[in-house]
């Protein structure tokens, strides 16, 4: 019985031992994770994601079968899931403050990005849960928010990108950009100035207060 308890150990700690002495290798696919952050006044949103190409890294062209084969339009069997809307891990989608996606409010805080595409109709996903790995755990019940956008044609992106346009102290515009297409969201902010000015007060009761070019600044 003590040989088992001593094999059952020993292995237990060759177990834990191959799991927390993972190497720090290259992400998966050779897919480089990328981070985005855009200012909006005080408000910030950042996207974390990795960045597949068209072509793979033995020199495969996938020029002509990224939309509606690589990536699939409608939701993927057999589990009826979203896209990640990247590579590898979750893409995270992280807001500083509250804002409006498409005009529908969405909270402060960190999210999946998920899309279901289509041939120009697409819906845009802001899960809840953020920990995974692509969209293979993905549940529906975990959805914040869902939008319907439409696609649109663009220049040629070898990598897939996220860009802002349109960037405005109160909005910007999100875009997903690869091979030849743009999936374009709108983030607006709906209290920007007030952000600013509750700022301000704050400031105002500190040593800035005591600087009368400021309160003057403040008035204007």
């Amino acid at each position: 019985m003590k040989k088992i308890t001593l094999l059952l150990v020993a292995f237990s700690c060759l177990l834990a031992t191959q799991i927390f002495a993972q190497l720090t290798l290259p992400p998966n696919g050779d897919n480089q994770k990328s981070v985005f952050t855009q200012y909006m006044g005080l408000v910030s949103v950042t996207i974390t994601y990795y960045s597949p190409d068209i072509h793979l890294p033995d020199g495969t062209d996938r020029t002509g079968k990224i939309w509606g084969q690589l990536v699939p339009y409608g939701m993927s069997s057999p589990n009826a899931i979203p896209w990640r809307a990247g590579a590898n891990e979750n893409t995270i989608i992280t807001f500083s403050h509250d804002v409006q996606i498409e005009g529908q409010p969405l909270k402060a805080g960190s999210y999946g990005l998920h899309m279901v595409p289509g041939e120009s109709d697409w819906t845009v996903i802001f899960s809840n849960a953020t920990a995974g790995w692509g969209s293979f755990s993905y549940k529906q019940e975990e959805d914040a928010l869902r939008v319907n956008v439409k696609s649109e044609k663009s220049e040629y992106n070898e990598w897939l990108t996220y860009e802002f346009a349109d960037r405005k102290q109160n909005g910007c515009t999100v875009q997903l950009k690869w091979e030849n297409l743009s999936v374009p969201f709108k983030v607006s902010v709906p209290n920007g100035d007030e952000l600013y000015l509750a700022t301000i007060r704050d400031e105002l009761r500190g040593f800035k207060g005591f600087v009368w070019q400021n309160t003057l600044q403040a008035a204007n």
